[in-house]
């Protein structure tokens, strides 16, 4: 494995500009398009024209990871159901949008969820937004015996970070950055992973697949510091070419600097896959999840570190990518760097 660089954050204060440090120009000149599925699409006991399944076990995940066989299966599979009733304390409807109703499978399961959309457009970036409700989640969480299961797939293609996502007491709003390269022209399929853990199943969800539109997506948990885990958001909602852009950075202590990692990947660092054990650095239990290729310096004001920056109205950064990490120096963290890190941040830039 190769020797990290030395990241103390002292030696890291003055990056270079953002268009410099990640050149990445992805040309686009076709029109915006926006594609919107939803759920129940027909009347209550009915099957869902557009909705099919491949049905899983009464309760409990799928015994195996999906197959190339396992997707055909949900698309030529049984349609879904319109549910007639649902349980009580699942919401009526979505926050956003009335018109989805809740599904389920002919025997009221886990089912992998298949709709397929078409689309003229490749090349482009496409984001993905699913609004939606789900008993139990989407996806399946980690345990002893067993790893993350994705809930979310495009064309057999496992969206990162929707693993364990969603309840059946609230809408939950999930957003994957750049989708476009699992989309191809013609007939694509959005494919839904419906995990029940026991009692009813139902699913409810709105979801829209834009082009050449901004979004972001937090991913990964930090470390636990002096003042806890510190937290990243983008407070400024998606990041829109010709718009201000304001990342705050939470739980940390107020007196000490902070930084925002900034990499060009959310998969491999210094040659090895993310998430990365900081063990190394001497924080044991914190993990990078972007590539540390270069550090932001941020304000830190009474305990949240601000940086904020206008993002110009410019071709070339349409499509960028990027990623961000909270670095803190913290003297009362338990470790021999006296530092934490936070989750991570991923944008990509658009209209």
């Amino acid at each position: 494995m190769p020797h990290p660089p030395h990241l103390h954050p002292s030696k890291a204060i003055s990056p270079a500009p953002l268009s410099l440090t990640l050149a990445l120009s992805l040309a686009s000149t076709l029109s915006s398009q926006s594609i919107v599925l939803r759920s129940g699409q027909a009347l209550p006991g009915l099957p869902d024209p557009n909705v099919r399944c491949l049905v899983g076990p009464q309760a409990g995940p799928f015994g195996s990871p999906f197959t190339a066989n396992d997707f055909a299966s949900a698309r030529t599979g049984p349609n879904a159901i319109v549910l007639t009733s649902i349980a009580g304390g699942w919401p009526v409807a979505l926050p956003s949008d009335a018109t989805p109703r809740w599904i389920n499978s002919p025997s009221n399961s886990t089912a992998l969820y298949a709709i397929d959309f078409t689309t003229t457009s490749t090349g482009r970036t496409a984001r993905l937004a699913i609004e939606f409700v789900a008993d139990d989640m989407l996806g399946v969480p980690s345990s002893a015996t067993s790893p993350l299961v994705e809930g979310i797939y495009v064309n057999g293609v496992a969206v990162p970070y929707s693993s364990a996502i969603g309840t059946y007491y609230q809408a939950t709003v999930y957003e994957s950055l750049d989708i476009a390269p699992q989309i191809v022209a013609g007939t694509n399929t959005l494919y839904l992973y419906l995990h029940n853990t026991g009692g009813r199943a139902g699913l409810l969800f709105r979801a829209e697949i834009a082009f050449d539109k901004a979004a972001s997506q937090t991913f990964g948990t930090g470390c636990t510091g002096s003042v806890g885990k510190p937290f990243l958001v983008l407070r400024s909602g998606r990041p829109a070419l010709g718009t201000n852009v304001q990342i705050e950075l939470y739980n940390i202590p107020n007196t000490t600097l902070a930084f925002l990692a900034l990499g060009a990947s959310r998969t491999t660092w210094l040659s090895q896959p993310l998430p990365y054990d900081l063990t190394v650095f001497g924080m044991p239990g914190c993990s990078a999840f972007v590539s540390f290729d270069d550090f932001l310096p941020t304000t830190n004001l009474g305990g949240v570190a601000l940086l904020a920056f206008p993002l110009p109205n410019v071709g070339g950064l349409l499509g960028l990518q990027v990623y961000m990490q909270g670095f803190v120096s913290d003297p009362g963290a338990a470790n021999a760097a006296q530092a934490t890190v936070g989750n991570a941040l991923g944008m990509l830039f658009g209209g």
